[in-house]
Parts: C-alpha cells; sequence; structure tokens
C-alpha cells in the first residue's frame, strides 16, 4: 500500500474551516498524499493559512486562480493530480483519522475502478443530523454494470443515496483525461459528475465505512433567494443532460418517470419560495407562470408521477408549502396550481386534482376546500392549451 492518492480540495473564502481538514490529513494513518489545494479567488485569509501548513507539509500543493467556481476549481485540481488514486475534499467538511488507510486497504481487495464510502451529516456545532444508513441493501457489496445502471440509479433518483462528490474513491485513468465538472452551472455538478462517472465504469464497490463528515452550514437568507432562479434553470439543464445521458444506455424505464417526478418536486419548491412577500427578490404571479410556460418544466411535470400509494411527493409538497406557511397567500396558492400543469392529461386531472389539494391542505388550513377546488377548476380552465 504505496500508491498515491492525489486529493483535490477547492477553497474558497474557508478561514474558519481549512485548518480543520489540513489537521486532518496531518493526521491521517496512510501518509502517501498528494494534498492539491485549488485557491478559488479567496477574499478572506484562507490562502495564508494554507501557504502556512504547506511550510510544514511537503505534500501539500497550493494551485492560486480567480473565483470561477467549485467545478472548475475541481478540474485544475484532476490535471495537477499525479496519484494513482483520485479522491476529493470540501474544505468546510472534515474525515476520520484511518479514511484512506481503510478505503485504500479495500480497493486493493475488490480491485474496483471506483469506491463509494459512507458519511454522518451534522450541523455547524457538531450536532448530528443523520448519521447515514443510505447504502440499503447494496452496502458492502460489488455492483457490476446492470446493477449500476438499474439499482444504483433507481436509488439515486429516489433520492435515497446521495451524490456526494467527495464519498467517491476512483482509480486516477478513470476519471484524468475522460470527465470533467460542468462549469456553466452552480449546483448538482456532483450529481452530473458522479452519474457519468458511473456510466463509464464496470463495477462499483459501495463501502459502508462512514468516514466522512458531512457538515451543513446555514446560508444567509438573502443568498439562498437570490439564488431561486437561477438554481430554477439550473434544474432544467439537469434534466435535459440526464435524459440525453440515460437515453443512450440501457436504463430502465421506469428510472425516468422518477426523475421527472424527483426534479418536479424540486421545481415546485423553487418556485413556492421564490414566490415570497417581503422580498427584494421576488417575482410576480405572470412572471413566474410565463418561466413555467416557456422553460420546458411543462413537460417534465406532465411526465411525473404525483400519484403515489405511499403519498411520499405529495407530502414532499405539503410540507414544504407548510414549511413556508408565513409567506403563504392565494396567489402562492394559484401558483402552486400553474407550477404542477401536469395536471393537464385528462386521463389523469381527476386523481392529480385531488393530490394537489391534498398537498395544499397539508401545509395550510387558511382556505376552505370549497375556495381551493374553486381555485384549482378555474386554474386548468386558464392553463394553456385547455
Amino acid at each position: 500500500m504505496n500508491d498515491i492518492i492525489s486529493i483535490i480540495i477547492p477553497m474558497y473564502n474557508a478561514e474558519k474551516f481549512i485548518g480543520r481538514l489540513l489537521n486532518c490529513l496531518k493526521e491521517q494513518t496512510y501518509k502517501n498524499l498528494e494534498i492539491i489545494i485549488v485557491n478559488d479567488g479567496s477574499t478572506d485569509n484562507s490562502l495564508e493559512i494554507a501557504k502556512k501548513y504547506k511550510k510544514e507539509d511537503k505534500r501539500i500543493n497550493i494551485v492560486d486562480i480567480e473565483n470561477n467556481g467549485v467545478g472548475n476549481a475541481r478540474n485544475v485540481g484532476i490535471k495537477g493530480a499525479t496519484g494513482r488514486y483520485i479522491t476529493f475534499l470540501d474544505a468546510d467538511d472534515y474525515i476520520e483519522h484511518n479514511m484512506y488507510e481503510k478505503i485504500i486497504k479495500k480497493m486493493e481487495e475488490t480491485n474496483v475502478e471506483l469506491l463509494r464510502c459512507n458519511f454522518i451529516k451534522e450541523d455547524e456545532e457538531g450536532n448530528i443530523i443523520k448519521s447515514n444508513n443510505d447504502l440499503l441493501d447494496l452496502s458492502n457489496k460489488i455492483l457490476d454494470k446492470s446493477e449500476i445502471n438499474n439499482k444504483l440509479l433507481l436509488n439515486i433518483f429516489e433520492d435515497k443515496l446521495p451524490t456526494y462528490v467527495c464519498l467517491l474513491f476512483a482509480k486516477t485513468e478513470t476519471i484524468k483525461n475522460k470527465l470533467e465538472f460542468r462549469t456553466d452551472i452552480r449546483m448538482m455538478e456532483d450529481l452530473i459528475f458522479c452519474l457519468e462517472l458511473y456510466m463509464n465504469i464496470k463495477q462499483i464497490y459501495l463501502f459502508d465505512f462512514k468516514c466522512y463528515h458531512y457538515v451543513r452550514y446555514g446560508e444567509s437568507s438573502t443568498r439562498a433567494r437570490k439564488n431561486l432562479v437561477r438554481n430554477y434553470y439550473d434544474t432544467l439543464k439537469v434534466i435535459d443532460f440526464l435524459e440525453d445521458l440515460l437515453s443512450k444506455k440501457n436504463i430502465a424505464e421506469d428510472i425516468f418517470s422518477t426523475i421527472y417526478t424527483t426534479y418536479s418536486t424540486i421545481l415546485i419548491k423553487y418556485i413556492l419560495r421564490t414566490f415570497q412577500k417581503d422580498d427584494e427578490y421576488r417575482i410576480s404571479y405572470d412572471e413566474m407562470v410565463n418561466l413555467i410556460k416557456n422553460t420546458g418544466a411543462i413537460n417534465i411535470m406532465k411526465n411525473a408521477n404525483f400519484v403515489r400509494e405511499d403519498n411520499s411527493y405529495i407530502n414532499t409538497i405539503g410540507n414544504y408549502i407548510k414549511k413556508e406557511d408565513q409567506y403563504m397567500n392565494k396567489v402562492a396558492v394559484n401558483l402552486t396550481f400553474a407550477a404542477i400543469k401536469m395536471i393537464i392529461k385528462a386521463n389523469t386531472i381527476g386523481k392529480v386534482s385531488k393530490s394537489i389539494v391534498k398537498a395544499v391542505t397539508i401545509g395550510t388550513r387558511k382556505y376552505s376546500m370549497s375556495w381551493i377546488k374553486k381555485r384549482m377548476l378555474k386554474t386548468i380552465i386558464e392553463l394553456p392549451g385547455n
């Protein structure tokens, strides 16, 4: 076990965290590491802190670039990697001291191209949000191509198996000069990269070793709202990518339905959050309806399957409305109906209308059922194509 592991760390304004992560790497029981820090135009003291660690640890290489996003920073790191293996870390997370020793041992035992470890999600105070058991019945197994294309993908698109790129440990030849992170979007880069990687390998080992600590930090409400419309468009780009990628592979048809349903739910969340009162970034009802009509979201939602026996998607929408209840008003409820445009399908309109009414009433009791049903009817009539 003397092979070099190239560890790529994009860093942007991480002065509060980068020292903790570099201390974790210093304490690793496996020492043959190439630590590539890509400073993505930080404006705080991150770079100075990294340089201080570099003086004490010659394994650290620092690349200083202009800010262009985490995907670009990772691509720069990949180009500079010289190890037999490549993996990624986020500057604000941390890892167990024996992570790489156990992972490289497992890689050599299984001789797979790619390994995915497990993780613990926690808040910035160190409180555990979730000690993840997301690998389900796939854990500690080698999955072949057929299982990757079906079982693994289905779990991903049912939102049961997160696609955090930092959980991946790959042979360098599976990535370098073959794959890059998308730089034209600022969300779900991990998902796209992971899927392309999964589509290009023959085997993966899912290692149920909780060695990665994914830390969830609060985002300022102003920044989050400002990015909503951009995220909406990025989600549509991701769906286009998924359709293109998966249509070229031998993928089960029910996975496509799952994709449309999962990402329709995401789009609806963005729509609801965008339409908040007392928000300088809010957009009008007419603007949002035009956004939905003119971006292809309608067709995505038409192909979704919100009517499921376990009501999971209905509850997701309803609980989200409940979460944002302080912002709810009649126009927002109208917007929900307009967003779920797939109700215009004649063969599903009855069941879906009932489901959406249920979703709205789970979230808010402000309006009577008769008022909501009237709004539902009015919305259906007003929708283009009717």
